[in-house]
């Protein structure tokens, strides 16, 4: 996985490119995806779907970590 940090500011829609889970380490995040927005707080989790259209936007100053998981060829 990797360790992302943001200041109130955000990542612009981009998509999956594997099945992956987002946890929120500190700080509040709000999470656009195609039928609903989602925000998360520090300690709560959110899988995504491989492919699935998302942006990401920090409320506050902000740290997660974010999961990839690969299936096997």
């Amino acid at each position: 996985g990797s360790t992302s940090q943001l200041e109130p500011a955000g990542l612009a829609e981009h998509h999956a490119s594997d099945t992956a889970t987002l946890q929120v380490l500190h700080g509040h995040l709000r999470i656009r995806l195609n039928d609903r927005v989602v925000e998360l707080a520090a300690g709560q989790l959110l899988p995504l779907e491989r492919g699935l259209p998302h942006d990401v936007e920090a409320i506050a100053e902000s740290a997660f970590v974010l999961v990839l998981a690969r299936s096997a060829a």
